[in-house]
């Protein structure tokens, strides 16, 4: 599911606030991030088992404009869901 703007603003809001960066580590251009449109999901994995169950962990991802270096950010503090571990 798409991020809502005011969703959008609260993360650009936090960055602000806990002065994130705006120069990317890895080319060091200060050209900006773009923000991917959905929070991304992951898998819980336990590898005795061998099985994967989905997880209520979720990430903003933030693209470098210019190399396009992705980082992420634990979405559930930023925007006030369940917290993970």
């Amino acid at each position: 599911m798409s991020m809502s703007n005011k969703q959008k603003k609260l993360i650009t809001k936090w960055m602000q606030e806990h002065n994130v960066r705006t120069a990317c580590p890895a080319c060091g251009s200060d050209s900006g991030w773009g923000m991917h449109e959905n929070i991304l999901g992951g898998l819980d994995l336990d590898l005795k088992k061998k099985q994967a169950k989905p997880s209520s962990f979720g990430c903003v991802a933030l693209i470098c404009k210019h190399c396009h270096y992705t980082m992420f950010f634990a979405a559930a503090p930023i925007l006030g869901g369940p917290r993970s571990g």
